[in-house]
């Protein structure tokens, strides 16, 4: 068992190639409390000057506005607590989405609430579920990252995973 000590952070800064100077930070962590407990946190501060993000072009992967330049604060906060083959997931997220022109200048933002739950049989094989609902400010920012029309999405995962 590898233990690397209670807190862990990491960050990095990219400026992505032929997007008009466009950029991503990520900073995230976590800290575990105990044996059983662990907190985790992030940021991402995108700056998309050209409508892409990662290289991808605004809209391929749903998005209302096609090349939609855009600019994003994410924040995130989680919970991991581990009981015998229990573990119980919990996290926040708040984003922060400014300068869409067709918005006036018109900030908006989404709060996401997920909860997860894994039962685990052995070190590889487990059962898992998950269950997500963000909230939009309107169906304009809920447009914007594919829930079309929508003010707020639910979302749901229920599976069984194993590690070959």
């Amino acid at each position: 068992k590898q233990v690397y000590g209670p807190l862990m952070v990491m960050g990095n800064f990219t400026r992505m190639a032929d997007s008009d100077n466009s950029s991503l930070l990520n900073i995230a962590g976590a800290y575990k409390l105990n044996d059983s407990v662990r907190m985790t946190f992030a940021y991402e501060q995108s700056r998309d000057k050209a409508g892409y993000v990662l290289g991808v072009k605004s809209g391929a992967i749903g998005t209302a506005d096609p090349g939609t330049p855009n600019k994003q604060n994410n924040a995130l906060l989680g919970l991991i607590w581990k009981t015998g083959p229990n573990t119980f997931r919990a996290s926040l997220q708040y984003v922060k989405v400014k300068d869409v022109a067709a918005w006036n200048d018109e900030c908006k933002d989404l709060k996401k609430y997920a909860i997860g739950y894994d039962y685990h049989f052995s070190k590889r094989t487990w059962l898992y579920a998950n269950l997500a609902y963000t909230k939009y400010d309107d169906e304009k920012l809920g447009s914007f990252f594919g829930a079309r029309n929508e003010d707020s999405v639910i979302g749901y995962q229920i599976g069984l995973a194993h590690l070959f």
